[in-house]
């Protein structure tokens, strides 16, 4: 199974199909920094005709974990959460997370799969310090969004996990104009 490359996807703002795509993947791993490795690594296993994904749990709810897990199971879950938050074609998003791990993945499926405009920086402790925009939709973990309150606006939602939310950090998120959505319990 390969997975197909919406049409209106974009990374970094560069419009990419498939072939586009593995030839950015094939230069991150060739030529980029430690993380775009990663994300050059990821994308050549996500884009090939194998059906399954070797991904690593952070160990948030458990140990942390190697797991073998089909690719339509990746596929699904970016649709539900394309649908719940109205994620169409076109939205702009970020990716801050490593891709070492299953949430850092996520974005990219998700993009990929529903035409989103994604930028990928390194991740850091303060990854929308350098925004020069607002993202409809991103992922941080809970520490990210800690140094990041100055910033967080930036977000219209961001989904937090990787570590649990301390009640330091709900109490300093209210206010702020930004909808945050913990997916570590």
């Amino acid at each position: 199974m390969i997975p197909k490359v919406h049409p209106s996807f974009k990374l970094n703002g560069r419009s990419l199909d498939h072939e586009g795509l593995m030839i950015v993947a094939y230069s991150y791993v060739k030529e980029g920094d430690a993380w775009e490795k990663e994300v050059g690594d990821f994308l050549l296993n996500w884009l090939d005709d194998f059906e399954v994904l070797t991904v690593n749990t952070s160990g948030s709810t458990g140990q942390p974990k190697s797991l073998k897990i089909n690719k339509q199971f990746f596929l699904n879950s970016a649709a539900i959460t394309a649908n719940y938050f109205d994620l169409i074609p076109g939205k702009q998003v970020l990716c801050c997370l490593p891709l070492q791990y299953i949430a850092g993945k996520m974005m990219f499926i998700r993009a990929i799969q529903h035409g989103w405009h994604l930028d990928c920086v390194e991740p850091t402790s303060q990854p929308l310090k350098k925004a020069e925009k607002r993202y409809d939709f991103t992922a941080m973990t809970p520490f990210q969004l800690s140094q990041s309150l100055d910033n967080i606006h930036k977000s219209r939602v961001t989904l937090l996990g990787g570590s649990p939310v301390t009640a330091t950090l709900v109490g300093q998120l209210q206010g702020k104009h930004s909808r945050f959505i913990n997916l570590t319990v």
